[in-house]
């Protein structure tokens, strides 16, 4: 009779937060709850949020809205290999005569992707855009992402326009 070899089960590290499911909260479950999921399970070690700014905001005064919106569009264009480790909620914050492009992004891993830091994409956003890492243990911080996801009015002490998701 031959001996059963029996081994040990091997350890398999669960992750504590998964981007995927939290793309499905947010896009069908109501925002708020979408949210509370996010805090439920987010891990800072694994996933990083930042803050980004357009550094060409003078040059959107007098464009219509929708313009502004399909500027973001633009630049999410070429991030295409972003969409399994990246989220971002992008507005158009400031009067209609005086728009301003924010970001929020969410990252997997703690640094910024090389396909934001890359000049070979066409549209290199660590160029055009400043990114700020934001600290979540920070609550100022948890409420601006907060403001960011459910699209409140107004966000930066800015009026809410518009905006897009790229998930």
């Amino acid at each position: 009779m031959a001996e059963e070899q029996t081994t040990a089960p091997q350890e398999t590290q669960v992750e504590k937060f998964n981007l995927d499911a939290f793309k499905r909260h947010y896009s069908n479950d109501e925002t708020v709850d979408a949210i509370k999921w996010l805090w439920e399970h987010f891990d800072a070690t694994e996933y990083s949020f930042y803050d980004a700014v357009f550094q060409d905001n003078a040059d959107l005064k007098g464009n219509a809205v929708f313009m502004s919106c399909n500027l973001i569009g633009g630049f999410f264009r070429p991030l295409e290999n972003l969409h399994k480790s990246a989220f971002a909620s992008a507005v158009v914050l400031g009067e209609t005569s005086d728009q301003e492009i924010h970001m929020l992004w969410l990252f997997k891993g703690t640094e910024l992707p090389k396909d934001i830091t890359t000049q070979d994409l066409g549209i290199p956003m660590a160029e055009r855009f400043t990114f700020t890492k934001l600290d979540v243990s920070n609550e100022e911080n948890k409420k601006l992402i907060n403001d960011y996801l459910l699209w409140s009015d107004p966000i930066k002490g800015k009026k809410f326009q518009d905006g897009k998701i790229f998930k």
